[in-house]
C-alpha cells in the first residue's frame, strides 16, 4: 500500500491547519480535507514503527541575530562562501524575502543589491556546473512562480531559460553527479493541480525529462542523491488527497519503485538529506497521518530504519533542513508546528 488516505476526524486544529496550507500552498485545501488530528495523536506519532540505527544528538542554539520565524524557507550549502544559505519562508500572513547565512556558529543577514521576491516553497540547491546556487519557483501573495535564480555568493541574478517548469510550489530539487544535472519533481500549482513530471537544470536551461514510468503526481516529496547507490532517492509526498509512503529511485532516465522491508509512516513536507556521518540519508519530521511527527528516519540503500533520538526538536513540518559540511552537522531551521511558525535553530551529530 503506497498511502494514507486523509480524513477529518477530530476536527481539531482543522482551522488554522487549512488557512496556513492556503497561505502556504495556495490550493492544498482543493478536493479533499487536510492533516486534522487530536492533541494526543500528535504526542504519539514520535513511536511510530521501525528499529533503532544509532542516535541523533541534536544541539540547540540560542542566537541573539537570528531570522525571524517562519516556515518554508529555502536551506542550502554554498561551498564557495563554507555556508548555508537560507531564503524567504512565510509566517504571520506574510511572505519573506530576506537572505540569511549561517556561520556554523550564528545567523548573519546578508544584504544583496537583487533577489527573488517574497515567497514560500521555493526550491533551492547547488549546482556544481554554474558553481551557484539554483532557485526555482515558490508561491507568493499574488500565486505560483516559476522563476528562476542564481545566488552568486554576494547577490541574486535572475536567469532567462528559453524552457522552465509550469509555475508551482514545493518541488523537491537536488544534484545528480551522474547526469551532472539538478533534478527537480513534482510540486502543486494554480487550482490545487500536483505535478509528477521530472525537469534536470543543466547550468543553463531546464529540460524535461520524458520517462517511461514515474512516481504519482505530490507536492512535498522528500527527494536526494545517493552518492552511495548512485541514484536519486524520493520517498513520501501529498497529493490533496492522501500521503504516500513509497520509495523510488530515478537513474538518470527513469524511475523505479522499490520495496524496502521496512519505511517510515506516509508522510510528507520534509527533507532528505545525505549524511556522510552515517553514510545514509536522513529526514526528520514532516506531516503523516497522525500529525506531525518528531521522528528521524535513515535510508541505507536497501532499506530505512529510525534513529534514536537526543534531545530532539519539537515535531514539525515545513522544516528549513540542510547538511554543513563545514562542520559535518545537520542544520535545521524554523517550520510549522500546530498553529504557529517556529524559529529555533539546531544542530545534529551522529553518536
Amino acid at each position: 500500500m503506497d498511502g494514507v488516505t486523509l480524513t477529518d476526524n477530530s476536527g481539531r486544529h482543522w482551522l488554522s491547519r487549512a488557512l496556513f496550507v492556503a497561505l502556504i500552498f495556495c490550493s492544498l485545501s482543493v478536493g479533499g480535507t487536510i492533516f486534522a488530528s487530536s492533541t494526543s495523536q500528535r504526542a504519539g506519532a514520535s513511536t511510530l514503527g521501525g528499529s533503532a540505527l544509532g542516535s541523533l544528538h541534536w544541539k540547540h542554539w540560542s542566537t541573539r541575530f537570528a531570522p525571524s520565524s517562519r516556515s518554508g524557507a529555502a536551506l542550502a550549502y554554498d561551498p564557495l562562501s563554507s555556508q548555508l544559505i537560507l531564503f524567504g519562508g512565510f509566517n504571520h500572513g506574510h511572505y519573506l524575502a530576506d537572505t540569511w547565512e549561517w556561520t556554523g556558529r550564528a545567523w548573519r543577514r546578508l544584504h544583496p543589491v537583487s533577489h527573488p521576491s517574497s515567497r514560500s516553497g521555493a526550491a533551492l540547491a547547488y549546482d556544481p556546473a554554474s558553481r551557484q546556487l539554483v532557485l526555482f519557483g515558490g508561491v507568493d501573495k499574488a500565486g505560483y512562480l516559476a522563476d528562476t535564480w542564481e545566488w552568486t555568493g554576494s547577490d541574486w541574478v535572475k536567469l532567462a531559460p528559453v524552457a522552465a517548469p509550469s509555475v508551482r510550489s514545493g518541488s523537491a530539487l537536488t544534484y545528480d553527479p551522474s547526469t551532472k544535472t539538478l533534478v527537480l519533481f513534482g510540486g502543486i500549482s494554480s487550482l490545487g493541480q500536483v505535478t509528477s513530471d521530472t525537469w534536470e537544470w543543466n547550468g543553463s536551461g531546464w529540460l524535461r525529462i520524458a520517462t517511461p514510468s514515474a512516481p504519482s503526481a505530490r507536492v512535498g516529496g522528500l527527494l536526494a542523491y545517493d552518492p552511495y547507490t548512485k541514484v536519486v532517492v524520493l520517498f513520501g509526498g501529498y497529493n490533496t488527497q492522501k500521503l504516500f509512503r513509497g520509495t523510488w529511485e530515478f537513474d538518470g532516465a527513469s524511475w523505479a519503485r522499490v520495496h524496502p522491508k521496512h519505511s517510515p509512516p506516509a508522510l510528507a513536507f520534509s527533507q532528505l538529506i545525505a549524511f556522510p556521518g552515517l553514510r545514509n540519508l536522513i529526514f526528520f519530521g514532516g506531516e503523516s497521518a497522525a500529525g506531525q511527527i518528531r521522528a528521524a528516519w535513515a535510508w541505507n540503500g536497501l532499506t530505512w530504519r529510525r534513529l534514536r533520538l537526543s534531545r530532539s526538536p519539537a515535531a514539525r513540518e515545513f522544516a528549513a533542513f540542510a547538511f554543513d559540511p563545514a562542520t559535518s552537522q545537520l542544520v535545521l531551521f524554523g517550520g510549522f508546528r500546530a498553529n504557529h511558525s517556529l524559529g529555533d535553530t539546531w544542530t545534529a551529530s551522529i553518536g
